[in-house]
């Protein structure tokens, strides 16, 4: 069962991506990246990740996905060989924005340690 989901989600990732790119024309859409599908186990319903260039208003682009769900899933629903399609829900993906979080944490714990090194050499 696992392994199908796998199939499934990866399936729906390469073609929602195809149906923004070439489907849909909306300024909003353009330039979003897909970075992963989830789908649950029954197959009722997939959380679509995408990522947005920080330049973009997020809620903007958030409204814009939720706004054509209905269409993208018609889409699939002609594209890909299943039983059911499932329902779309489309989240912000922030892991990277996490991963910067983090690696910002790690600079600034290793400065502290250099200097605290630095005035114990001087002592």
């Amino acid at each position: 069962m696992k392994e199908r989901m796998e199939r499934v989600s990866e399936l729906m990732k390469r073609e929602v991506t195809v149906i923004l790119q070439t489907e849909i024309d909306d300024p909003l859409t353009e330039h979003i990246t897909i970075t992963d599908v989830e789908v649950t186990k029954d197959l009722q319903l997939a959380r679509v990740f995408y990522s947005v260039p920080d330049d973009m208003d997020k809620e903007d682009v958030r409204r814009a996905l939720q706004g054509r769900a209905k269409f993208i899933r018609w889409e699939l629903a002609k594209r890909i060989r299943i039983k059911h399609i499932p329902k779309i829900s489309f989240r912000e993906d922030r892991l990277e924005e996490y991963k910067q979080k983090v690696d910002e944490l790690f600079d600034r714990l290793n400065a502290e340690r250099e200097e605290k090194k630095g005035i114990e050499n001087e002592q």
